[in-house]
């Protein structure tokens, strides 16, 4: 079987707040939980920006890194993708066309064809399919399947959050989803398997106080890792 060596190196990410003993006061109230959980959300944006840049940008190969492998160009389902069957052409082939049931299925399809296994050991789907609010609205505002009512059902449980997984797949709700040069939303259908994020450091964060800035307390945060597309 052949093997293509992937090379990952160390990101490191920081950030520190300092808080104003006059400002607590002020709030009459302690804002140091709502920094920390700012922080929090700030790290898992920056993964997120990590994964995804990683899963459609140029990857490493090699025992050094000199090699360099791009994302297929025919694993990029195209903007006027739509299902003949329930989507006319004319309705998805001009302009910037989100995200249609059709593209969702000929994405999951070509996993698939690629031996993609669709549950996991615990039942659950490792193919993931990341949609913003605005794609999830375009789902639900497409006409040709609203008489299907299972369907439409299992699409409202996923928007109100009372579901994860929609065509047999896990929706991963984000708005860290990047653009292409024509600026369409790039939204990423991938298997878990084919995304590696290596961690040198896990999410750390730490607060005290420092006499030398008039006794503030200061949050801090800091993770180091990074991401590589291990499969294509």
């Amino acid at each position: 079987s052949p093997w293509t060596r992937r090379v990952v190196g160390p990101r490191r990410f920081n950030g520190a707040e300092l808080i104003d003993q006059l400002d607590a006061l002020q709030l009459n109230d302690d804002p140091m939980p709502y920094i920390q959980q700012a922080f929090q959300a700030a790290a898992g944006r920056t993964i997120d920006d990590l994964i995804f840049t990683a899963a459609l940008g140029t990857t490493r190969t090699g025992v050094d890194g000199a090699g360099s492998e791009t994302f297929p160009a025919g694993q990029v389902i195209a903007v006027d993708e739509h299902d003949a069957n329930h989507e006319t052409a004319a309705a998805y082939t001009s302009g910037n066309v989100p995200m249609t049931i059709g593209k969702m299925s000929a994405a999951i399809a070509r996993i698939s064809a690629n031996e993609g296994d669709s549950y996991d050991s615990g039942g659950s789907p490792p193919i993931c399919v990341s949609l913003s609010a605005a794609q999830l609205l375009a789902l639900r505002r497409q006409i040709p399947y609203t008489n299907d009512q299972y369907i439409r059902k299992e699409l409202i449980d996923v928007i109100n959050g009372a579901s994860k997984v929609f065509m047999g797949a896990t929706i991963v709700r984000t708005q860290r989803n990047l653009l292409d040069a024509n600026s369409y939303e790039r939204c990423l259908v991938w298997h878990r398997d084919a995304i590696g994020l290596a961690v040198w450091e896990d999410v750390s964060a730490k607060m005290e106080q420092l006499a030398t800035k008039n006794y503030s307390w200061q949050a801090w945060i800091e993770l180091v890792m990074n991401a590589v597309r291990i499969e294509s």
